[in-house]
C-alpha cells in the first residue's frame, strides 16, 4: 500500500473499531522524527499518529473569508456573501448606524416579500441554471446556514481502516454483531452546487479530522462542519467504496493555497491504501493549465502549482460526468 496505515482486523468486534477510531483528539501534537515504519499497528487518530502529522510542515490555518465573517457572527449564520450583499442596502438606509447594531434584527423584521426583492437585486442567489430566485430559496437563506455541534458533526465524520474511508452509521448496539455499522464512504448520492451530483463538499480539521457531506447553497456549505472555525484545507471529492478517486481545493468559503492542500494530502498518505491514484486538480503557475496530478507530484512539486484556477465550459462539463481521465497530468 502507498499509505502509511497499517490494515488492522475489527472483522469480529465493529465495536472495538468505534473505539479505535472514535476519539477526541484531546492529546498533545508535539513534532516527532519517527521514522513511518514507527507507526506500524497505529489507525488514525492514535496518539502516534496525531504526533506523527504534527511533524508536517504547516501553514497557518484558513479562517472564513472577509465574505463569510458576517454568516459566522450572525445568530442564524445566513449565508455570507448575501448578507454582506444585506448589508450595504442596511448602511445606505441606516447611515446613522455604521457599526451595524440593529442589522440582524432590521433583517428579521423585514417582510417575506421585500427580502426577496432585495435578494434578487442582487442576483446572488440565482443558479446558472435557473434566472429567477425564488420565494423558497430566500426562505433557505433567513433560515440559515447550518453550523454543526458536536453531535451533528459525527454524522459526517470519516474514519479510516485498512487503506479505506467510512462513515459511521447507527450507534453502538445497532449493528449485526452489536456494534456500529461502518459504512464506506461513497459521494455517489451527494452532491455539490458547482460540480453536481456524485461529488460531496470536505474539510479537514487542524488535527487531520476529515469530514464529508453535501453542498445545498444557504444550507449546507464548507463553513458548516466546524461551525465557522479555522480548517487546514476544503474542498470537493469524488469517492466511491470507500476510495477516495478525486480531490479539489474549490471552497469559496476558505480559499486554501497550495500549501494547505499539500497538509492534507500529506495527512491523507498515512491513511489511504490508493494514495498514488487519486486524481487531484491543480493549475500550472506557468500557463495556468487545468491539470489532474498524482499526489506525489503536487507535493513534490507544490511552488509550480496553485489550487485553483479557471474552468472552461467543456472542462466542467467533463468533471461532472467523472472524466477525470481525459485531463492531462503534466
Amino acid at each position: 500500500m502507498s499509505g502509511y496505515c497499517v490494515p488492522l482486523s475489527f472483522d469480529n468486534d465493529p465495536e472495538q473499531f468505534v473505539s479505535a477510531f472514535d476519539n477526541d483528539y484531546d492529546d498533545d501534537e508535539s513534532d516527532v522524527e519517527d521514522e513511518l515504519e514507527a507507526l506500524a499497528g497505529s489507525p488514525p487518530g492514535s496518539t502516534d499518529w496525531k504526533r506523527y502529522i504534527g511533524s508536517f510542515p504547516k501553514p497557518a490555518s484558513r479562517e472564513l473569508g472577509p465574505a463569510y465573517k458576517r454568516e459566522a457572527q450572525d445568530p442564524k449564520h445566513r449565508m455570507g456573501d448575501l448578507l454582506e450583499a444585506c448589508f450595504h442596502v442596511y448602511e445606505r438606509k441606516h447611515p446613522g448606524d455604521p457599526t451595524g447594531a440593529n442589522f440582524y434584527q432590521w433583517l428579521d423584521d423585514m417582510a417575506d416579500w421585500d427580502r426577496v426583492m432585495l435578494v434578487s437585486g442582487h442576483g446572488l442567489m440565482r443558479d446558472s441554471r435557473d434566472a429567477n430566485v425564488k420565494p423558497s430559496m430566500v426562505k433557505a437563506f433567513m433560515k440559515g446556514v447550518a453550523y454543526l455541534d458536536k453531535a451533528g458533526r459525527k454524522t459526517r465524520r470519516v474514519f479510516f481502516n485498512g487503506g479505506s474511508a467510512f462513515f459511521k452509521a447507527g450507534e453502538a448496539g445497532t449493528g449485526a454483531l452489536g456494534g456500529a455499522v461502518m459504512v464506506p464512504l461513497n459521494t455517489s448520492e451527494m452532491s455539490t452546487v458547482f460540480s453536481g451530483k456524485g461529488f460531496g463538499i470536505w474539510v479537514m480539521s487542524e488535527k487531520g479530522k476529515l469530514y464529508v457531506g453535501n453542498h445545498i447553497k444557504g444550507m449546507l456549505h464548507h463553513s458548516s462542519f466546524l461551525a465557522g472555525a479555522n480548517v487546514m484545507c476544503g474542498g470537493e471529492m469524488w469517492a466511491r467504496n470507500g476510495k477516495i478517486v478525486f480531490l479539489t481545493a474549490k471552497s469559496g468559503h476558505y480559499n486554501p493555497s497550495i500549501e494547505h492542500l499539500c497538509w492534507a494530502l500529506r495527512v491523507l498518505q498515512t491513511c489511504v491504501d490508493n494514495f498514488d491514484s487519486i486524481k487531484v486538480m491543480a493549475w500550472t503557475n506557468a500557463s495556468n493549465r487545468l491539470l489532474l496530478v498524482p499526489p506525489q507530484t503536487v507535493l513534490w512539486s507544490a511552488n509550480l502549482y496553485t489550487a485553483w484556477g479557471p474552468i472552461s465550459a467543456a472542462e466542467g462539463r467533463r468533471l461532472r460526468a467523472g472524466d477525470f481521465a481525459s485531463f492531462p497530468d503534466h
